[in-house]
């Protein structure tokens, strides 16, 4: 699971530990097998968004490198 933490910038904004709280991402058991990466970015220069590509393809990749 890609999650795009948007308008970083921005005061008040939560850290990517905050994220993973409010979502429950490492207390709820619906998570507890999931892969997932949390990437700070901005929709309005692109900053961040490559990089969030880059892991969902690098794990997929993976997953199917593994099922072989």
């Amino acid at each position: 699971m890609l999650i795009f933490a948007n308008k970083q910038d921005l005061e008040g904004s939560l850290s990517a530990e905050e994220i993973k709280d409010v979502l429950e991402l490492t207390t709820n058991s619906r998570f507890r097998n999931r892969h997932y990466a949390i990437f700070a970015c901005s929709a309005v220069t692109g900053t961040g968004l490559v990089d969030g590509i880059d892991w969902m393809t690098d794990d997929i990749a993976n997953r199917i490198f593994m099922l072989n």
